[in-house]
């Protein structure tokens, strides 16, 4: 059984929990992220340093160097392949370089060659 006890001071609560704390919660619950309303919305360079790297990328304070789009438009934009999603979960999108090498025809004997389109 756990022990409860809220302490006010000058306006301010300070609650403080002593004993054990029993939770029942369905274990795979845990893992499960929560989908936002709002995603971040990171540069190429910084969903590469996300993605491949393990660099954080600060969601606030003076670090954070990213903006913020609703969920609806980023997934329209995924869907039209100007975005992708980056980390876990889909709370993160960065901009990806959109350009793929694809076989060409070209001069006139419609060779085909690889260009970036």
């Amino acid at each position: 059984m756990a022990q409860i006890e809220s302490v006010t001071t000058s306006g301010k609560i300070v609650t403080k929990v002593r004993g054990r704390v029993m939770r029942s919660q369905d274990s795979d619950r845990r893992f499960l992220s929560r989908e936002r309303r709002r995603v971040c919305v990171l540069s190429a360079r910084g969903g590469n340093e996300l993605e491949h790297w393990g660099m954080a990328q600060p969601c606030y304070g003076p670090g954070c160097f990213h903006t913020h789009q609703t969920r609806e438009a980023v997934a329209d934009m995924v869907s039209k392949g100007i975005m992708k999603w980056v980390g876990i979960g889909k709370n993160v999108a960065a901009y990806s370089y959109g350009r793929t090498w694809k076989a060409m025809p070209s001069g006139p004997l419609r060779e085909k060659v690889m260009q970036l389109v």
